[in-house]
């Protein structure tokens, strides 16, 4: 007997489960660990300043839906390309994108009229691009709204402004475009930092619209704002049915205040979930998606800034960066189109009385884009829902693609927080069987097996047969 006992303990020694198991998962819980900060490291601080990989597919596929020449460059050397996969909601986000692409343009006029002291035939005119298609399917043409075709797009909706004073000066240009003749961004009178609402009223007979403007000028305010509204939502004190449409500009004041690139990175991520809880509270509480359009920043011109705290923290270089930050960031995940400001304002200084804000018909143009790219994605959307089910009308808008709403870091913590709790709660697999195995005597250590841990239990829950009397005699 005790040489059989010697030679099982130092087999149990050796190959004892509960040592090797607890080895394994201490290599585990260190392996976890260091992937989540890697994933941490690359994904949330690096995706503000370096990309990532998800962004680099969500713009192939945008290019590829445009059938622009950067549609194949994931294809390998001498590997067969494959179509991409182009959904209604691709489609929709590449046709507001091309309603950016544009040019100012002057009229001859002007040079033949020398009886004006001063002529101004500034106009922004819409570049000729190639049709983006889905299916046969091709953009709506951009063109002017009239008045009409403003109220038409819009009686029914709820249309919400967030953010600063160039996002007021955009809820502006919008009346200005419903027909509100005398709205005016330069209006001494009229309120800066507070809240604004008005309603139109469609002249054929349809459902009324409301148009409002809520002051939030750093991201942190417009993400408790998103909150509150989609709070609103769910409690049913909106209005039920009614189609929420949110353009939100931030970064400014974020800039000048906060200075700190890295933090608005961080706020942005924090918007971007209040952007997502927004659009599913406006879905479950009417039925209706929320339309979320966000405003690239428009150019600050340096040598019109009149305050030095601005001309060292606001600057144009500086806004620059911000608008890096905010390319980089999670906010191309959750909204439905871009309104390209820096585009617009490319240039364009001597349209900008205080180095920030610009004359009514930058605004006014910013309007009309982003007056087509609703006209548009809720065209193709339209278009892609009346379409029998299967193929890409079962891919509606609000729908999620496989694996979308994946997230492997929250994967690794968790998985992390499963190898802590073996390590510290589990009897056998766990620390507390190394430290007795390791500091006990023999005793312990030949008491401490699989059996005595586990027998018992797969016993009891059916897993194992019971021993008989006479085998537990033996």
């Amino acid at each position: 007997d005790g040489g059989v006992g010697v030679g099982s303990m130092t087999a149990s020694k050796v190959l004892n489960p509960g040592v090797l198991t607890s080895a394994a998962l201490v290599a585990l819980f260190v392996l976890a660990l260091r992937t989540s900060l890697w994933y941490t490291n690359t994904h949330v601080g690096e995706r503000f300043f370096s990309g990532n990989l998800a962004k680099t597919h969500t713009a192939a596929t945008a290019a590829a839906a445009l059938g622009g020449a950067d549609s194949d460059l994931s294809v390998e050397a001498g590997a067969s390309p494959k179509p991409p996969v182009v959904t209604s909601s691709d489609l929709a986000l590449g046709c507001a994108e091309l309603a950016n692409n544009g040019y100012w343009t002057s009229s001859p006029a002007c040079d033949s009229i020398t009886s004006l002291a001063a002529c101004h035939s500034d106009g922004w005119a819409w570049s000729e691009n190639p049709k983006p298609h889905v299916q046969g399917k091709s953009c709506p043409a951009v063109s002017r709204l009239s008045t009409a075709e403003a109220i038409k797009l819009l009686e029914g909706k709820s249309v919400t402004f967030f953010g600063d004073s160039v996002a007021r000066n955009l809820y502006y240009s919008y009346a200005r475009a419903l027909g509100d003749a005398d709205t005016s961004g330069h209006n001494g009178t009229a309120p800066r930092h507070a809240d604004i609402h008005a309603g139109f009223k469609s002249p054929t007979g349809g459902a009324n619209g409301q148009l409002g403007f809520l002051w939030a000028p750093y991201a942190t305010n417009a993400t408790a704002r998103l909150k509150a509204m989609a709070g609103h939502l769910k409690g049913g004190e909106g209005r039920p049915g009614v189609e929420q449409v949110v353009l939100i500009s931030t970064g400014l004041w974020d800039a000048l205040n906060v200075r700190s690139e890295a933090q608005f990175g961080t706020d942005l991520v924090k918007l971007s979930q209040a952007i997502a809880d927004l659009k599913f509270a406006a879905s479950s509480s009417g039925g209706l998606p929320a339309t979320v359009v966000w405003l690239k920043t428009t150019h600050v011109v340096d040598l019109r800034l009149q305050a030095q705290d601005k001309r060292t923290y606001m600057n144009d270089a500086i806004m620059d960066r911000y608008r890096g930050v905010e390319h980089m960031s999670k906010v191309e995940e959750v909204v439905d189109a871009f309104l390209d400001g820096a585009a617009v304002t490319e240039d364009q200084g001597a349209l900008s009385y205080d180095g920030v804000h610009y004359e009514d018909v930058i605004y006014d143009t910013l309007a009309q884009i982003s007056l087509n790219q609703l006209r548009s994605r809720w065209q193709i959307l339209a278009d892609t829902s009346s379409k029998p089910a299967g193929g890409d009308a079962a891919k509606s808008g609000n729908g999620h693609e496989v694996c979308e709403m994946a997230h492997p870091g929250y994967a690794t913590w968790v998985l992390g927080i499963v190898v802590v709790m073996m390590l510290t709660m589990d009897n056998f697999f766990g620390i507390p069987m190394l430290v007795s195995y390791l500091l006990g005597g023999e005793t312990l250590k030949r008491a401490i097996t699989y059996e005595n841990a586990y027998g018992p239990l797969l016993v009891k829950i059916g897993m194992r047969p019971a021993p008989s009397q006479g085998a537990s005699e033996a």
